[in-house]
């Protein structure tokens, strides 16, 4: 339930960033957002990859019954990472590349780590799930979020360390 909670959250902030400011520019040409995931849906992390997706679905189901953002419905499309980096690598690129996402949303460190080239290469901006605080410093277009459970906030920091706690 935390992992759902916190999926609508990082949605929220992301809808709240895009409304803001202009720095994120959609590339896709349809009237629509593409959201890419990468994670573990099958293998022993499997209990991470599929509560994010189906929190990443109810938020778009709730945005695009509310109008979309800026008048543009949101698509969640996803792959299953296998919980190798080699394939997360694989799916991220088939994201990039083939569905033409707007924004990466990934799952664990390891494989957050291997897709950062990726997104930093074709400029897509990512949301990573990672315990590793270095992660978002590689580049303007990460966010890194994060949960303290006992503390119950969540966690959304930049490449200049602006931090957003939510309480849950």
């Amino acid at each position: 339930m935390i992992f759902i909670i916190a999926i609508l959250v990082i949605i929220a902030l992301f809808v709240l960033s895009f409304s803001l400011t202009s720095m994120f520019s959609v590339s896709n040409k349809d009237e629509y957002i593409k959201i890419g995931f990468v994670g573990p849906l099958t293998g022993n992390r499997a209990f991470l990859g599929i509560p994010e997706v189906n929190g990443l679905y109810l938020a778009a189901k709730e945005i695009n019954a509310q109008g979309g953002i800026n008048g543009k419905k949101i698509i969640v499309l996803y792959e299953d990472s296998l919980d190798s980096p080699k394939y997360a690598n694989i799916s991220a690129n088939k994201l990039i590349t083939v569905d033409n996402v707007d924004i990466l949303i990934s799952s664990t460190t390891s494989i957050s780590e291997s897709i950062i080239p990726l997104s930093i290469q074709n400029n897509k901006l990512l949301f990573i799930f990672s315990t590793n605080p270095t992660l978002a410093k590689k580049s303007n277009n990460i966010f890194r979020y994060y949960f303290d459970i006992l503390k119950r906030m969540c966690f959304c920091e930049d490449l200049n360390n602006d931090c957003t706690i939510l309480y849950l």
